[in-house]
């Protein structure tokens, strides 16, 4: 009986309360700002035949922004894409930014490891005479 008591008194003031409770949650758990680490391949596009490219195979990004957006951007299919066609011979540093993953505005990039990504671009020779030939 104490049971049953315990559950029926006041229940229209604890449904009220477990209502507003849920609803404080559910409005600051998903405008809350998080920041989420992740690994992803560094991609090279535009790149000829004759381009030899060495570089890391794959970047660790940080990111930040809203719990709601991280939770729908699918981080598995994340990369960061390179236009090879800019890239000169010879070992240079890239910059990353947020246009190169292709973010949404709305999520920013803080950090990434190695901080300083060094790419190598070779034109292969062999390739050249052949094509000349």
């Amino acid at each position: 009986m104490k049971l049953k008591s315990l559950l029926t008194n006041n229940a229209p003031l604890k449904i009220v309360s477990c209502i507003v409770g849920y609803t404080f949650w559910f409005i600051f758990g998903h405008s809350q700002t998080i920041t989420t680490q992740v690994t992803v391949p560094l991609c090279f596009y535009g790149a000829s035949d004759s381009t030899q490219i060495q570089a890391p195979d794959t970047v660790q990004i940080e990111l930040n922004g809203k719990r709601s957006i991280m939770q729908s951007l699918d981080l598995s299919n994340l990369a960061v894409h390179v236009d090879a066609r800019e890239l000169v011979a010879g070992t240079q540093p890239i910059e990353l930014s947020q246009k190169s993953l292709f973010l949404p505005e709305s999520i920013k990039l803080v950090h990434y490891t190695p901080a300083q990504i060094l790419v190598t671009v070779k034109q292969n020779e062999q390739s050249t005479e052949q094509t000349v030939a």
